[in-house]
């Protein structure tokens, strides 16, 4: 049950995580300063689209694709709870009474396999409520759906808990593969951590039911709420506060605030400078195209691609792939799993779950875009594969998985580099780095400012204009608040995440250097840097984590300079 766990606490707490990343304001428009032509028209390319690759070996990514609701159907009843009971009350006559560990363990089984479809269904709820916002009906089923899952996943553990101080003969085969940790948080799991998380479930809902123009100040007493709720699962899991808890506990991260304090610094000492620089040579790049150029640059980064149009970028490079990669990428669409919301209603991101029957991608109307296809294509590859070899994908470093997605997007960059011409191609190569510099500096904002508000000495008595202060002050650190407000509107931006991805965002930032060494590798050799790749995904050691497996492959991580020099060095700076 330890695995179901934390499968529901991954999902509870950040079921759209595995996303699109963040969705800055449009830099390149803003960067041109100048209206791009509509952003439905289909655009010619610089070159056409090879006519020698097989059609079986064609993806479909660029096509509308219709069916994914069939993997999409809430059913979840009272049948199905009365099923878990019964199932629990099974297992625990068994263990607790009985001396057969094969009966107990097939009953554990078949209670895992009920507790996994609750569970999927919440995921379920989750992508049709963020398909159908304005639609109550599908809020209720995540509401209802969350409110069943903590409430089984706390009866178990009440039961986990009596088999622990009991005298059963086979207590020591339950908890033969348990760590101290994962016994100490069973033990630390109680029904009030089950209400805690119930509320935390509603204050999503609540958050998203808010009006986007009053949502600013109203979504205060909800955030300060979470935040409350949050520290008191921590404090009763034995942390103090919960920014610490999620590092270790929530996200199961192998690095430690301390060590995020050694980035921070090679952030603020080589990446801000840089990024000045960067920019401007971004600038320079871009003023220098042609409009025939920003409309295919635009095609890459900002325009819808799931018409159909003559020619995709996104083709070809899937083509070009390993047949595992390929296949595994190729399989979103071909199989229907690409949810693509209809309205501008529709809740804004991008991200990666596990529903009943697999994986499902949901892609927002802001999300719906050749780089953001890349992105969710790496993550829909990756974690079937991880699931070959795991039960499920709560075993996933989640650091680790936004690797897989991040690097996508810079080998799909550098396979361009035969295909687009040169002016076109170092300037999206700058504008690439010069989003993951912005993206870098933001989310190691978001990530500052929630260590301060999870470990202020007073969370209740917080004020929005304090919390907005908080924000200013962690602004200070990374170049200014001119500066970070210059990249997005950060008062505006930590309301978007911090509620909905608490002590998450730094996640994105370690992920994107170790991308960013994609990048500098597979300048220098790219097949061999897709190899690399393939060997990150076909090969993870899911014991090892986020690190190490970096480490196996030879790619460098964010508590290194390497990378931050590279940057340096390629700004001139």
């Amino acid at each position: 049950m330890k695995k179901l766990l934390s499968l529901f606490l991954a999902i509870l707490m950040v079921l759209s995580l595995l996303s699109g990343c963040m969705n800055l304001l449009p830099l390149l428009n803003r960067l041109t300063d100048a209206a791009v032509t509509d952003p439905t028209q289909l655009y010619e390319p610089v070159v056409t689209n090879p006519t020698d690759l097989p059609v079986s070996e064609k993806p479909v990514a660029t096509t509308e694709v219709e069916g994914y609701e069939k993997h999409l159907n809430y059913t979840l009843n009272q049948e199905d709870v009365d099923a878990f009971y019964a199932g629990l009350a099974a297992l625990e006559d068994a263990l607790l009474n009985g001396d057969d560990w094969e009966t107990a363990e097939k009953l554990e089984d078949d209670l895992d396999e009920i507790a996994f479809f609750i569970n999927g269904q919440q995921s379920v709820a989750y992508i049709l409520m963020s398909v159908y916002s304005n639609d109550k009906t599908y809020s209720d089923y995540y509401t209802e759906s969350t409110e069943i899952m903590a409430d089984a996943i706390a009866d178990y553990i009440e039961m986990e808990r009596e088999l622990y101080h009991s005298d059963s003969s086979l207590k020591e085969q339950y908890f033969a593969d348990w760590t101290e940790a994962e016994i100490q948080q069973m033990l630390c799991y109680t029904g009030e951590v089950a209400e805690l998380e119930k509320r935390n479930a509603q204050i999503l809902v609540e958050y998203r039911g808010l009006d986007e123009e009053t949502m600013p100040t109203e979504m205060i007493p909800l955030y300060r709420e979470l935040v409350l709720n949050n520290n008191r699962i921590a404090v009763l899991n034995g942390y103090e506060d919960y920014y610490d808890y999620a590092y270790a506990v929530s996200y199961s991260r192998d690095y430690d605030p301390q060590q995020v304090q050694v980035m921070r610094r090679y952030v603020k000492d080589y990446l801000i400078p840089s990024f000045f620089n960067i920019a401007s040579i971004t600038q320079d790049k871009i003023n220098k195209l042609s409009k025939a150029q920003i409309r295919s640059l635009n095609n890459l980064l900002f325009d819808k691609p799931f018409d159909e149009m003559g020619v995709n970028y996104v083709d070809m490079y899937l083509a070009s792939l390993p047949d595992s990669a390929r296949d595994g990428m190729q399989a979103l669409f071909r199989e229907n799993r690409a949810v693509f919301a209809k309205t501008q209603e529709a809740h804004n991101s991008a991200f990666t779950t596990q529903v009943n029957d697999g994986l499902m991608c949901y892609f927002g109307p802001d999300y719906q875009v050749s780089m953001t296809a890349v992105h969710e294509m790496g993550h829909f590859y990756a974690i079937n594969s991880f699931l070959k070899v795991n039960d499920n994908m709560g075993d996933i470093s989640l650091d680790l998985a936004e690797v897989h997605s991040q690097s996508n997007e810079w080998l799909f960059t550098g396979f361009l580099k035969g295909i687009l011409d040169k002016p076109l191609y170092d300037t999206l190569v700058y504008y690439k780095i010069y989003d993951d510099l912005a993206g870098i500096i933001i989310q190691m904002c978001i990530d500052e400012f929630e260590e301060r508000v999870y470990n202020h000495p007073d969370v209740a008595s917080l004020t929005e204009e304090d919390f907005d202060d908080i924000m200013d002050d962690v602004c200070k650190e990374y170049g200014g608040v001119n500066l970070v407000q210059g990249i997005t509107d950060i008062q505006w931006y930590w309301r978007l995440v911090a509620l909905e991805s608490p002590c998450y965002y730094v996640s994105y930032a370690v992920s994107c250097v170790a991308a960013l060494d994609v990048y500098f590798r597979q300048a220098e050799d790219y097949d061999g840097t897709v190899q690399i790749y393939c060997d990150l995904i076909d090969n993870v050691t899911p014991d090892g984590g986020f690190l190490s497996n970096l480490e196996r492959v030879g790619l460098s991580g964010p508590f290194e300079k390497d990378v931050y020099e590279a940057i340096a060095a390629l700004a001139g700076y």
